[in-house]
């Protein structure tokens, strides 16, 4: 176990201090760690930055730091601000706290409207081009019961049925092309549950198998499907009293694949 600093509220947007927050847990450690910065679920609409137990977990027994962000949500918010506050996140993280000096490797992925977040951070390059970033900065993905579809709340705040499947530029799927195999290929973990929302954890096999195709290397791209779950419960589910499924799960893929 490390000892952990917490740090809170943090304002990474002076333009929207009671949105643009982020907490920071940062293991004790000798040398530089990783770092996972995470994006909360809540349906574009709900959820917060405050750093959950199963995230200080993950700093506590894995040793890695952790940088939970917070973003503008709907219906204050319009697409596609969630994703230019999640790139300034990044971008705080990278020109302010000096990542790549400051940890070893950087990780970026997010739950359920996190994930969706994360990956058209990954996909959609010019969110993160805004900040003098680009994709292949960040050393790892993970997109945890995402929706790589157009999020069902930019639907629903159009009146259209939010169980309707659509792809365009609000999309991660909409991205994806041959150009996908021509990127730095980092690691990519893909989470969905068993009992996941409906046609969730189908459209994550869609994003798999589509990345697969357009050259994606398979070593580099993992899908786990988290049996006896339904949508993201397994993030604050526990194996014993301080032991968090959810952080056993990042812990051991940042670790795998960690510079």
């Amino acid at each position: 176990m490390f000892e952990v600093k917490l740090q809170r509220d943090i304002v990474f947007d002076p333009r929207y201090p009671n949105e643009c927050l982020l907490d920071i847990a940062t293991p004790i450690v000798d040398q530089p760690s990783p770092l996972f910065v995470f994006f909360h679920g809540g349906g574009l609409s709900g959820g917060e930055h405050t750093l959950g137990p199963e995230l200080i977990a993950l700093s506590a027994q894995y040793g890695i730091a952790v940088v939970s962000a917070g973003y503008r949500l709907l219906p204050n918010a319009v697409f596609p601000d969630f994703i230019e506050d999640a790139a300034k996140a990044l971008g705080y993280v990278y020109h302010d706290m000096q990542a790549k000096d400051s940890f070893s490797s950087v990780f970026v992925g997010g739950s359920s409207a996190g994930g969706y977040l994360s990956m058209m951070l990954d996909f959609a390059p010019s969110f993160l081009a805004a900040q003098s970033l680009s994709p292949d900065m960040i050393d790892g993905w993970i997109f945890d019961a995402g929706q790589p579809t157009t999020h069902y709340a930019l639907l629903q705040s159009q009146s259209v049925d939010p169980r309707c499947v659509r792809i365009d530029e609000r999309a991660p799927l909409y991205y994806l092309d041959e150009s996908l195999q021509q990127k730095r290929t980092v690691p990519v973990l893909i989470i969905a549950a068993s009992d996941d929302m409906p046609n969730r954890r189908e459209e994550n096999v869609v994003l798999y198998t589509a990345m697969k195709s357009l050259g994606y290397p398979e070593d580099r791209l993992r899908m786990i499907v988290m049996d006896g779950y339904t949508h993201t419960g397994y993030v604050g589910a526990r194996r014993g009293e301080d032991q968090y499924v959810y952080a056993d799960l990042i812990g051991e893929f940042i670790h795998a694949n960690a510079k």
